[in-house]
């Protein structure tokens, strides 16, 4: 089970203990100063924890949540922070119809994969992805490739009566062969704005917590995103657009030497390994990256889109960070709908893109498959060398990470697919980030496009809350 939802789980009770003691209590129990671990939390509250139990449906148990926090206490203090910030300001930062959280008493469930609400709310989001016509239309693509793009949603507040609300919208859907985002995110804006539901998507915090509301203001997306021109002025506001310091763009990946100093010289001479790090280092980065300002003038970078072939799994995965506070923001980890998003900007790219990446990855996959048997070849040799038990791979393979497997496989990774695709997006980028004036070029368009998509900002994604 990942640590991520044993996080989510734990943030759960902690909005439940939340909720239980009220605003008048909250500062008293979910002290930090007091309570500086979860055990010492603990001590003083298990009533409250095993009552908060019942007001939770989430698919990690509590003995797991309980060590976890145990082990994890920078999560335990995370999930106190948020819990009492969104006791303390969500009617008033949110929707007032949160008001009623802050008296004593339950009155919401928290809910992580819960078959009642988050199942359900999964269900409507697949018959409104199914829905090609709608999303074509819309997105000018068939539809999301993942429900994190709609609602990245990790837990859920929901009123008791949410379930039977959600229930009879499903029965209703099922029946409605023209059912699209436009309804389902109706639906879901109506219960939030109701006090009934919740989307809220979490982000580990250290210090103090802010709430941001997501796609509930359309002109406030319409500034961070496209940029806007105030009345009485005609400069832009806002906007994405590429950085005018790029830092010289992605580099081409060389192959290792063959032969010589450079390269160890093993049992089979057709694999080796740099030397040693120094040689390594030597290699440029395996991403391509585009700097993003949020200023017309294209200044100071406020995050970048990596781009890369993870080898570890095949895929091609893109994200978008910001360069302080905000961490990574979204990403994909599909190479068509990256292809997609970029066909929105330019077509023949887009099919490049898809095409050089579906040829090399294909080879790379063979590539490992073939070194995988090499290693497995190298083991068993070994263990029949009962004087020298690692005469054939002493150095190869073994040891912590990155082995000379690891070292390997990014080699194989670099030459067979990104040197081809990123030779393909690095051309592109070139022959269309020319400036002019306030009008965005190519490249700011496709960044908009990828930015909308992975951060769920795009004109079919529901509202939700990062707390953060």
């Amino acid at each position: 089970m990942s640590d991520t939802a044993k996080f989510e789980s734990a943030q759960a009770l902690f909005c439940a203990i939340a909720d239980k003691v009220g605003k008048s209590s909250i500062d008293k129990v979910l002290n930090i100063q007091i309570y500086k671990t979860f055990e010492n939390f603990l001590i003083s509250n298990k009533k409250v924890v095993s009552d908060s139990m019942n007001h939770i449906d989430v698919d990690v148990s509590y003995k797991d949540i309980e060590q976890f926090l145990i082990k994890q206490n920078s999560w335990y203090i995370s999930s106190v922070l948020i819990a009492k910030k969104l006791l303390k300001d969500l009617s008033k930062e949110v929707d007032p119809d949160f008001k009623d959280i802050i008296k004593p008493g339950f009155q919401r469930n928290y809910l992580r994969g819960d078959k009642s609400v988050v199942q359900k709310i999964t269900e409507l989001y697949n018959i409104a992805n199914k829905n090609t016509n709608y999303n074509q239309k819309v997105m000018k693509m068939s539809g999301f490739g993942d429900i994190n793009k709609w609602s990245p949603a990790d837990i859920y507040y929901a009123k008791e009566k949410t379930s039977k609300t959600i229930q009879t919208h499903l029965t209703e859907a099922n029946k409605d062969k023209s059912y699209s985002f436009d309804k389902l995110n109706l639906f879901i804006s109506k219960l939030i704005g109701s006090g009934d539901l919740l989307p809220l998507s979490l982000k580990k915090a250290k210090n103090s917590v802010v709430l941001k509301k997501v796609n509930f203001d359309m002109d406030v997306r319409a500034q961070l995103i496209d940029g806007v021109i105030k009345k009485g002025s005609n400069k832009v506001i806002g906007g994405l657009w590429h950085s005018s310091n790029q830092s010289n763009g992605w580099k081409a990946f060389k192959k290792f030497p063959d032969k010589g100093l450079k390269r160890k010289s093993l049992f089979n001479t057709k694999y080796g390994e740099p030397i040693n790090q120094a040689e390594l280092d030597k290699q440029p980065s395996a991403s391509m990256f585009i700097r993003v300002s949020n200023d017309v003038s294209r200044s100071s970078p406020m995050g970048f889109i990596q781009m890369r072939h993870d080898r570890s799994t095949n895929s091609w995965k893109v994200d978008f960070s910001y360069n302080t506070g905000g961490g990574r923001a979204g990403s994909t980890t599909s190479d068509k709908t990256f292809a997609e998003l970029l066909s929105f900007v330019d077509p023949k790219v887009g099919s490049e893109f898809q095409s050089a990446y579906k040829q090399g990855n294909d080879k790379f996959k063979l590539k490992v498959k073939e070194l995988k048997k090499y290693r497995e070849d190298i083991n068993k040799l070994n263990k029949q060398q009962k004087e020298n038990p690692t005469k054939y791979g002493k150095t190869l393979f073994p040891g912590k990470s990155p082995t000379a497997f690891d070292n390997m496989r990014g080699e194989f990774s670099s030459l067979l697919v990104t040197n081809k695709v990123d030779t393909i997006l690095q051309n592109w980028f070139n022959e269309n980030s020319k400036v002019s004036g306030d009008k965005p070029n190519k490249v700011d368009m496709f960044i908009r496009i990828l930015y909308r998509y992975v951060t769920s900002r795009s004109e079919t994604s529901a509202k939700f809350v990062i707390a953060k």
